[in-house]
């Protein structure tokens, strides 16, 4: 439905616009005038030229900010023809007017005429336009406005541009089945929607099909059972993981190139190597301690206890020198005359004894003793207190007869005078009384001697 554009006039812009003329004053349309004479509308008119009738039965509602849609009605026997339609307000005001040099309205007396128009009225803002309280208006139906609509024809669904008209329920479904029957499916890109083919290969290079969960399946389980990648290290190539953190000792990660801008921003802010100063043109270093960074002094001394100055590679190597004199603390291994502290008496720990702590513990061991051990008094005495007792020892016995049967044998008879003692069997003896023959003949210095 096209728009009939009114010429407002000076009376009706007066009417809408305040005193202050900072806004619009509420404007009600009562009647609609009607005029059979076509001629070029002005602002400056009061009344519509050639008025044959005027319709109070009307209704109208604002559409959009410029826009009123207006709906009058006549069922009377009248016969008319208009070219003029003019708006007035409760004021009796000719508010907006319109003409064409066709006819508007051709009414016969059988017919009820029903104008229903759009009317377009610019610069001024339409919100304060109110009409009379018949609830008849008939818009033209939009998205947003209950109203009249025309349907639509098989070529103007087709072109689909025209948002004012309505669509049958038939004309629908033949629209739907013409579009189903038609090619015009587009298929599916990279870059747009559309319609694709499913596909179960594994190996295609399409980039128009769609793979099926089957294809999917059979991908995953390749890559699962073929994954042999490794974790890359500085010895090996492998996969590694991306990190942008400029401050990390990592040997794994692989920087990013924000990580390397970040590296190389820093080092774009320092001086070059070659660039130098002379210590009097540095100010505001620090000294370094125990808890801040900065400069320090050197020092080669072993006896300091600073703990602001820093040991030099010659001070590090007397310590080293004199740390491997030293007995390790795992079971040492000690040479030439070691000492210990003695402990106290009655002293019972793991601390190590002193040779003068055991010579102490057993003298009081012996004094202590009952009379029955003064026997390791007595002996050490016998002995001398020979600190080589066990050498003397077994140098004596090395000059002793070993022990023999015979002899234990021998050692076993109870000599006395007169008795002489002879073997009875294998190292078994016995002794016999020796008769003064028997010591004449052992007087005798030759055989000869005892035959005579």
């Amino acid at each position: 439905m096209s728009k009939l554009l009114f010429t407002m006039t000076d009376a009706g812009r007066q009417e809408l616009v305040n005193a202050n003329k900072t806004g619009t004053n509420k404007v009600e349309i009562v009647s609609v005038g009607l005029g059979s004479r076509y001629y070029v509308t002005s602002t400056s008119q009061t009344n519509i030229t050639d008025e044959i009738k005027r319709l109070t039965t009307i209704g109208g509602k604002v559409v959009s900010p410029d826009t009123i849609h207006v709906t009058a009605k006549d069922d009377s026997k009248d016969e008319y023809v208009v070219h003029t339609i003019g708006l007035y307000t409760n004021k009796g005001t000719l508010f907006a007017v319109y003409s064409q040099e066709q006819a508007i309205i051709n009414k016969a007396s059988s017919t009820i005429a029903l104008i229903s128009s759009d009317i377009a009225i610019k610069t001024l803002d339409t919100k304060n336009i109110t009409f009379g309280d018949i609830e008849f208006i008939n818009p033209p139906a939009t998205e947003t406005v209950v109203g009249v609509a025309r349907f639509a024809n098989e070529q103007e669904i087709d072109a689909g541009t025209d948002d004012s008209l309505a669509v049958s329920a038939k004309r629908l479904k033949q629209a739907i089945v013409k579009h189903e029957q038609s090619r015009n499916h587009p298929d599916a890109t990279l870059t747009s929607k559309g319609f694709v083919q499913l596909s179960s290969a594994t190996n295609s290079t399409s980039e128009t099909l769609a793979a099926t969960p089957k294809a999917v399946k059979a991908a995953y389980d390749l890559a699962n059972g073929k994954y042999t990648a490794q974790d890359a290290t500085t010895a090996r190539k492998g996969i590694v993981q991306l990190s942008s953190a400029t401050n990390s000792r990592s040997e794994t990660l692989a920087a990013t190139p924000k990580a390397v801008k970040a590296a190389y921003d820093l080092a774009a802010g320092k001086a070059p190597s070659n660039h130098t100063h002379s210590w009097e043109q540095i100010t505001n270093v620090p000294v370094a301690s125990l808890t801040v960074r900065g400069i320090t002094q050197l020092s080669s001394a072993t006896n300091s206890t600073s703990e602001t100055l820093a040991a030099t590679s010659k001070a590090v190597k007397v310590v080293m020198d004199e740390t491997n004199k030293k007995a390790p603390l795992n079971s040492p291994a000690l040479t030439g005359t070691p000492t210990t502290p003695t402990a106290p008496k009655g002293t019972n720990n793991t601390q190590i004894a002193s040779t003068a702590y055991v010579m102490a513990a057993i003298a009081a061991l012996v004094d202590s003793s009952p009379d029955a051990l003064n026997t390791l008094n007595e002996l050490a005495a016998a002995l001398g207190n020979d600190p080589n007792f066990a050498t003397t020892m077994t140098n004596a016995l090395a000059g002793k007869q070993p022990k023999d049967a015979t002899l234990t044998a021998l050692a076993g008879l109870a000599t006395a005078a007169d008795r002489f003692p002879y073997f009875t069997g294998n190292d078994v003896a016995s002794l016999a009384t020796l008769t003064k023959v028997g010591r004449d003949i052992l007087a005798k210095s030759t055989v000869a001697a005892v035959i005579e």
